[in-house]
């Protein structure tokens, strides 16, 4: 969307990460290998208070601009206990944590390009993991620890890749001319889903964790994205503007039983590790906060954050 913090829409235009939505005045920021390849934000303060995240509630991972840039943030499930995690002037987004919930990595530009790094879950220990002037974003863990998908652009378009958690061993899992992005691997770690444009539209695609079998779970005109897989492995939660505007929705692994769970302004799907709730971002109050709800639909939807500005990519801690 064309949104009123500088963020722009599904063309990327050149915004490394995520698709934006394109529907109406405030942002909703759902998400934005080495194989023979040789502005974002204007975010307002305010002020966070220190404490210490527990992964025995269930710990989320969001980005937000309200320190003056975008940075990675840490609070409990139910919004307590937010700690800043990243202070760079640079921009530091796309949280996800590792399946142990020691580590998180996030994609940054603080060395001029977007890479992908990694660091302890407390802040500490950043290390960059991609080494190229291209964009590389949108890290995704396998279920092993040991691996990490991402989007990078340096075979000249948007591609799915896979690498070591070490960065080694970066190898490319997608070939063709369209914008392939957003991976969300399954909890099996036998396949991962993606967002592509390859038959016109964005639609969510899976495919096995070797590249093949690529397989449509979504075939209409709207913009389907931002795939999130249940603990289970059996659903997959989702965003899509086939309603007239942005919702989240959930369907089987197999694409089938598409269900819509929001009826405001909402993205950005987050499952929680027991798989009863949802994290997810709402712009129902003219901006993009964190809310929870449960994984039907049904019942209190809790607002998370209250900043008074952007916060996006909401990623619960694997471990409750």
């Amino acid at each position: 969307m064309s949104c009123s913090d500088g963020t722009q829409g599904p063309d990327r235009c050149g915004v490394h990460g995520s698709m934006m939505l394109l529907a109406c005045v405030f942002a909703l920021l759902l998400s934005v290998a080495v194989d023979g390849c040789g502005g974002r934000d204007q975010p307002q303060s305010v002020s966070t208070t220190e404490y210490t995240v527990s992964t025995a509630t269930g710990g989320i991972v969001f980005d937000s601009c309200r320190d003056g840039n975008r940075d990675i943030y840490a609070m409990n499930a139910d919004g307590s206990g937010e700690t800043r995690l990243t202070r760079d002037v640079s921009v530091d987004w796309h949280p996800s944590y590792s399946p142990d919930g020691h580590r998180i990595a996030f994609e940054s530009n603080r060395d001029g390009d977007y890479d992908i790094f990694v660091m302890n879950a407390d802040g500490t220990g950043k290390a960059k993991r991609t080494h190229n002037t291209a964009k590389d974003g949108e890290p995704s863990w396998c279920s092993d620890g040991q691996r990490i998908a991402f989007t990078s652009d340096r075979c000249g378009q948007d591609e799915i890749f896979v690498m070591n958690a070490d960065g080694t061993g970066q190898t490319r899992l997608t070939r063709n001319l369209a914008t392939d992005y957003l991976p969300s691997w399954s909890p099996d770690g036998g396949r991962i889903t993606f967002v592509s444009n390859r038959d016109g539209d964005f639609d969510i695609f899976v495919m096995n964790a070797d590249g093949s079998g690529q397989t449509k779970l979504t075939r209409n005109t709207a913009t389907d994205w931002e795939p999130d897989w249940s603990p289970d492995g059996q659903s997959i939660a989702f965003a899509s503007d086939r309603d007239g505007t942005f919702h989240v929705f959930v369907m089987y692994a197999d694409g089938t039983r598409q269900t819509r769970l929001t009826w405001t302004h909402s993205g950005a799907p987050a499952w929680s590790p027991d798989g009863q709730r949802i994290a997810y971002v709402d712009c129902r109050d003219g901006h993009p906060e964190v809310f929870v709800m449960k994984a039907d639909g049904t019942g209190r939807q809790t607002r998370l954050t209250r900043s008074g500005t952007c916060n996006h990519q909401p990623d619960w801690c694997p471990v409750p």
